[in-house]
């Protein structure tokens, strides 16, 4: 009977993996999470690979396209609007938008005339983009976290509010 036990055990252990990897989210628990953050390494490559900037918001955009759709096929209509409402301002425009600052300002300041007669022109150059990369693991966490606060005071409470109105499925209106 032991080896029932041990059978048990090992099945038990198999459906918790099983679970846990249909419970993973491909978009945002997987490496792919990082094609999210293509525009940030855009916008801090801006002041030496100006033509990068575009196909890194490309590549961000087509990441929120695809978790949205993911979200939109599991878990409905509005689990993909919040996703692309959330995506958009968490993912690319606002950490854009910020990294575009940081590199702007770095390159202000790099280029002031007491680092110029000093450091290397190669430095200097590289400068504000070491800087705009430096700064991306240090914003994504605020970001995201300010746009979940955001949206739940205004987008989510809009949504909950159409919701309410539809009659949920598998439940029979009541006359």
């Amino acid at each position: 009977m032991a080896g029932d036990s041990q059978m048990t055990a090992r099945a038990d252990v198999d459906l918790e993996a099983a679970t846990e990897e249909l419970a993973k989210d491909v978009f945002r628990d997987t490496p792919l999470r990082l094609a999210g953050y293509a525009n940030e390494v855009g916008e801090a490559f801006r002041p030496i690979f100006p033509r990068w900037v575009l196909p890194s918001y490309c590549a961000a955009f087509g990441y929120v396209f695809a978790d949205t759709a993911d979200k939109g096929l599991k878990l409905g209509t509005f689990a993909a609007a919040d996703t692309l409402v959330w995506q958009t301002f968490a993912s690319v425009l606002l950490p854009g938008m910020i990294i575009n600052r940081v590199v702007w300002a770095a390159s202000h300041a790099y280029s002031s005339p007491a680092l110029v007669s000093r450091v290397s022109p190669s430095v200097l150059r590289f400068a504000p983009v070491m800087t705009g990369l430096a700064a991306i693991p240090f914003i994504v966490e605020p970001i995201d976290n300010f746009v979940h606060a955001a949206m739940d005071k205004t987008f989510r409470i809009a949504v909950a509010g159409f919701r309410s109105e539809e009659p949920s499925e598998g439940k029979e209106q009541s006359s």
